[in-house]
Formats: C-alpha cells, structure tokens, sequence
C-alpha cells in the first residue's frame, strides 16, 4: 500500500460525507496493512458516528486496487492522549485548560482564550511570590500552529 496515495483517497472519499455531518477529519496514519482514521466534532463523536464513517469507506477502499484485500480499518476519535493538529480541535477547547510544547521545546500551560484558523491564545497567571514581594501576574501569548510541535489536554482527576 502506498501511503501518500491512500491518505488523499481516504480524504476525498471522506470530504463531502464528513461535512454534511458537522465532522472533521483529523488524521490518517497507516501502519503496515492497518488504515487508522480520527475523527471528531465540536461535540463529542459517538460510536455509532464513527461505524457509520467505517461503513461508509469500506466499500471505497473493497474496491480498489490499490489498496490490500488484507486491510484493516480503524475509525476512532483522537482521544485524550493524542496531540491536537486541526484548527477546530482548539475552538472545541476554547476556554478550557492545554498544555502545549513549541517547536524550540519550550513549554506552556494555560488557558486558550482566543481562537482562529491561524493562531490561538493561551493566557496564564504566574502566581504571587512572598519572598520577593512579586505580585501576581497575568500572561497570554499568540501562537501560530506551525510553532506548535505537541499540544495535549491535561487529564485531571
């Protein structure tokens, strides 16, 4: 299977299905014969949401020569662990907590205050310091994707 190829089929494939049904595509990632498939709406993706885009591309992918009759597909939401890459999956966390590493590695916690196709802000507070009688401070800083190397959510407990 040739990888590049079957990730621009699936993603023609999916286009038009994915959008008449408010979902977006997140990922493609093929790994030997297994096809796997995020996605994910500005709500939560349910199962049966999921099955039904599975349904809709096995006959795509059946019938095509270029891929193996030995596939196997995966359809899923990206889920906690996975770092964010659309756009979207960070207006559907606006005003929620993130934990993001730039492409230098630095690395920043706060919360997305601001969102567009092509940047997002995170605000945070550096606490108060008694010792050196610093006041606490509010900071935010713009972030383009591209400067974004991992942006997880924290898991809290």
């Amino acid at each position: 299977m040739q990888a590049n190829w079957v990730k621009l089929f699936i993603e023609e494939k999916l286009e038009t299905y994915l959008v008449e049904r408010d979902m977006f595509l997140v990922d493609i990632e093929i790994h030997l014969n297994t096809i796997s498939v995020m996605v994910d709406t500005m709500d939560n993706v349910t199962i049966s949401q999921l099955a039904e885009t599975s349904r809709f591309l096995e006959p795509f992918l059946d019938e095509s020569p270029n891929i193996s009759p030995n596939y196997n597909l995966e359809v899923s939401s990206p889920g906690m662990s996975n770092s964010l890459k659309k756009p979207f999956q960070y207006k559907k966390r606006l005003q929620k907590d993130l934990q993001i590493w730039d492409k230098e590695g630095k690395d920043f916690f706060g919360k997305i205050t601001y969102v567009d196709d092509q940047k997002f802000t995170l605000s945070w507070t550096i606490p108060a310091n008694k010792k050196t009688k610093t006041p606490e401070e509010f900071r935010s800083q713009d972030f383009l994707y591209d400067q974004i190397s991992k942006a997880l959510i924290p898991i809290k407990f």
